[in-house]
């Protein structure tokens, strides 16, 4: 128990540096926005990063305009990390349940993912959660029969995805039938990969009906969501009612 507790220790050790040193980075290189795009700066900046910077500086001054959004400096500045992402986070869940591994963290409170700066780091960690084994939930079915049954699922969704929605999406007027990248997503699809879309999407019929119950008005719809992320995760999920999902 002893051992235990101290690998658990200095693994917490390794996290909280890496994302000390990771978060200290980002604030070290980060630029204001406006003044990279000034005139004259152009050898700064790629043609395409600038395009897509003084897109987001469009988008984020019509979230303040049109959506009520504060008027601040969130999305104002921009760091260059040398590396395709900022963080990678590892999702983990059992095998045969769609519930996530939290991990929870001063301050910030409980995630279904943990983020590293460092892609390396993060794989390794993930492989550690592999190795380590899934608890199973309990069914009448064996274990064998459920995995092999998930196994089935997940390799016919590719061959359904192109046989039912990428026709229907161009049948809709959709050139590229909606393909995208998602079929080669779906071929390597697990219970983590679900998990990490539901995190974003799991309340969004919720919050669509908070929406309309708040008349569409945003400042109160906002006020709204300001006063249920007061509620502890039971009550918020019963004042949201049966949008709330899974």
């Amino acid at each position: 128990m002893v051992l235990a507790a101290l690998v658990a220790s200095c693994g917490s050790v390794r996290y909280y540096s890496q994302a000390v040193w990771g978060g200290a980075d980002v604030l070290v290189k980060r630029k204001p926005i406006d003044r990279l795009l000034e005139p004259g700066r152009g050898q700064v900046l790629s043609a395409a990063t600038r395009e897509r910077l003084g897109l987001s500086q469009e988008i984020r001054d019509f979230a303040s305009r049109e959506l009520g959004l504060p008027d601040n400096r969130s999305y104002r500045s921009y760091a260059d990390l040398g590396r395709p992402y900022a963080v990678w986070n590892v999702v983990a869940t059992p095998r045969l349940s769609l519930e996530p591994k939290t991990w929870c963290y001063p301050f910030a409170g409980c995630a279904a993912y943990r983020g590293y700066f460092n892609e390396r780091a993060a794989r390794r960690h993930g492989d550690r959660l592999a190795a380590g084994g899934e608890s199973i939930y309990g069914s009448d079915d064996s274990d064998e029969r459920k995995l092999a049954r998930k196994a089935e699922l997940f390799r016919a969704l590719p061959s359904r995805y192109r046989r039912g929605l990428v026709p229907a999406w161009r049948a809709a007027g959709d050139d590229a039938g909606g393909e995208s990248n998602l079929g080669g997503w779906l071929s390597r699809l697990n219970n983590a990969d679900l998990v990490s879309v539901a995190t974003y999407s799991d309340l969004v019929p919720a919050f669509l009906a908070l929406l309309e119950r708040s008349a569409g008005d945003l400042p109160a719809f906002y006020a709204e969501v300001e006063r249920l992320s007061g509620l502890l995760p039971e009550e918020r999920r019963r004042e949201l009612g049966d949008g709330a999902g899974r």
